[in-house]
């Protein structure tokens, strides 16, 4: 790769997560009934998109709890995966960058559960901090099988190009 493209994919990978992360403090400082309305606005709109194939949940409360804590787990997802992405545009080695990005994003994931003590009508909850740092894992595994195959993909193709 280029030293120019090198460069345009750190910057683009760095403001990625840099940008994700300020997402994930804004959700996580809302206030309660903020943080509420906003999942419950999620749930009204999928159980609008799934009416369009038939399904409609029975249980709207159950369906808004668990829109509630997927969130905790897909915003910490997207934060290692991004993470993960600036790391290694950054060090190149796949190894130490997963272990700085998942340092950074399970500090960032336990900053987030621990920072809600302070947002009105928030609080700390365990179950939450495991959905946040089961994101992490799965999110930085996903960047490494992801890394693993583009690697493999692009060593084949060049071993059968000499």
């Amino acid at each position: 790769m280029s030293s120019n493209k090198l460069r345009i994919l750190r910057v683009i990978s760095w403001m990625l997560f840099l940008g994700w992360a300020v997402v994930c403090v804004f959700l996580s400082q809302q206030d309660g009934v903020a943080s509420d309305e906003l999942s419950a606005t999620t749930t009204r709109a999928f159980v609008r998109f799934t009416s369009i194939f038939g399904f409609y949940p029975q249980n709207a409360h159950a369906l808004h709890a668990v829109i509630r804590e997927f969130a905790h787990f897909f915003t910490h997802f997207v934060l290692a995966m991004f993470a993960g992405l600036a790391f290694v545009a950054s060090f190149r080695k796949l190894k130490p960058a997963l272990g700085w990005s998942s340092t950074v994003s399970t500090v960032a994931a336990i900053f987030d559960e621990l920072s809600q003590f302070l947002s009105n009508g928030r609080g700390v909850e365990l179950l939450d901090l495991g959905l946040n740092l089961l994101g992490v894992a799965l999110g930085t595994l996903f960047i490494w099988f992801s890394i693993k195959i583009i690697r493999s993909i692009s060593t084949s193709k060049s071993n059968r190009n000499t």
